[in-house]
């Protein structure tokens, strides 16, 4: 089922991690590799510590929970 824009930045606006500085809508897209009836929304996750530099660990801890919020609302990740 088609999910609206409003139905997928609601469920992105519940996403609460310690790294996440903000969630923003950039774009949508349809046509070319995007299936017939889909669209592709692109949203930019800005990260980051105040007391220190991001390592490698902490960018995979918040991958790892930001594509189990993804899998759990049925939303896919192009890549």
């Amino acid at each position: 089922a088609q999910r609206r824009y409003a139905e997928i930045e609601a469920t992105l606006s519940e996403f609460d991690h310690p790294l996440l500085r903000r969630l923003a809508f950039v774009d949508s897209y349809e046509g070319g590799s995007v299936p017939q009836g889909q669209r592709s929304f692109t949203f930019r996750a800005t990260i980051g510590r105040a007391d220190r530099t991001l390592n490698e660990q902490d960018i995979q801890d918040f991958r790892t929970a930001f594509m189990r919020l993804l899998e759990t609302n049925e939303l896919t990740l192009r890549t």
